[in-house]
């Protein structure tokens, strides 16, 4: 669960509760985390991908998908394996460059 701090609103401004899409987006989230598998769309949502670039992932071989009954999943594990390397690759090329990897 995250902890957000939302300032209060003035109510002749109109605006909507933000801590309550807040609370809720968070609860998707965490739900969606706690998925074994995927459908394409789905991790490439997780992902901020689309389908097309999914698709050139898996058939890399970057990405690790299977098919059950005609469709194809990919396992959560290999979600987050996929961003593991990215990070390491990234943060390697970063250090051979000479850029301070702390953020």
């Amino acid at each position: 669960m995250y902890s957000v701090i939302v300032p209060k609103l003035d109510r002749n401004l109109k605006c909507v509760c933000l801590s309550e899409k807040i609370h809720i987006d968070s609860q998707r989230e965490t739900s969606m985390r706690d998925k074994l598998c995927y459908s394409v769309r789905d991790a490439a949502s997780q992902l901020s991908l689309s389908l097309t670039k999914m698709f050139e992932l898996i058939a890399r071989g970057e990405l690790q998908s299977f098919k059950l009954d005609g469709k194809r999943l990919v396992p959560g594990a290999a979600l987050e394996d996929l961003v593991a390397r990215k990070l390491a690759e990234q943060e390697s090329v970063r250090s051979a460059v000479g850029f301070d990897t702390r953020v």
